[in-house]
Order: C-alpha cells, then sequence, then structure tokens
C-alpha cells in the first residue's frame, strides 16, 4: 500500500453470501482483526 512501509492491502475471493450466518459472522471477526474492511461485492447466487 502506499500508506506506509509495512502496511499492505488483501483483496480476498470467496463463494458465500453476506446474509449466510456463518459468511456474516467470518466478515464480523475479519473487521475485528482488520485496519479496515471493505466488501466489494456480495451478490447471491443464480438459479438456472
Amino acid at each position: 500500500s502506499r500508506s506506509g512501509k509495512w502496511t499492505y492491502v488483501f483483496f480476498i475471493d470467496f463463494i458465500g453470501h453476506h446474509r449466510d450466518p456463518l459468511i456474516k459472522d467470518v466478515l464480523e471477526k475479519l473487521a475485528q482483526e482488520a485496519v479496515a474492511l471493505k466488501v466489494l461485492g456480495s451478490y447471491p447466487k443464480a438459479v438456472l
């Protein structure tokens, strides 16, 4: 990251929806540990 030495930015891509209880729990735990957390998108699985 450009904000300083030893500062990192990670992008995580996974399958799951932010309303799923397991995913919601994981995102809450990540938010507690991270300096910043930004969800770029969460989309329901398409049913064909």
